[in-house]
């Protein structure tokens, strides 16, 4: 939902190509992750009762993973809980999807894009792939790149 939010925020300056209009794009983008990371970012340690009741539930340890995102002194576990993720399900274009945060905050854009490409591929009309490369690009200090990526985004279903 929250990536439905930032869409539809960023977009309606994609008209205007001008320095200005990039940093907008960026600081509404660093204003999402602060929001996000303050919602989120208090994560407690342990093994949650999902993983008690079925160890092998792929969701389970995507959604852990994505939580442990928002701390940043769990981003490592995170990665793993990821990884797991994806090798209980390796079909599921979400589960590769939300693989992407925590490397794209420790700025490993490469990994993010490997991640991005595999979810575009299991999903190929899903937005989301689209828009991480655009989110990678505001990230790396280039919101101009971002904008094409981000209109694509937007006109996938």
């Amino acid at each position: 939902m929250w990536s439905v939010f930032f869409i539809r925020m960023i977009l309606p300056y994609h008209s205007i190509r001008s320095n200005r209009t990039a940093t907008r794009v960026q600081s509404i983008a660093r204003g999402l992750q602060a929001f996000l990371r303050t919602r989120l970012g208090r994560l407690g340690s342990g093994v949650p009762p999902a993983f008690a009741l079925n160890p092998n539930y792929a969701f389970a340890h995507d959604q852990f993973a994505l939580g442990l995102a928002f701390a940043v002194a769990h981003r490592a576990e995170s990665i793993a809980e990821s990884r797991r993720a994806a090798e209980l399900d390796p079909l599921s274009a979400q589960i590769w999807l939300d693989a992407i945060l925590a490397p794209v905050w420790e700025r490993r854009f490469q990994d993010v894009k490997d991640l991005a490409k595999r979810g575009a591929e299991l999903a190929p009309s899903f937005f989301f792939p689209a828009w991480t490369n655009g989110w990678i690009d505001i990230e790396a200090g280039k919101p101009r790149d971002a904008i094409p990526e981000l209109v694509k985004a937007k006109s996938m279903k």
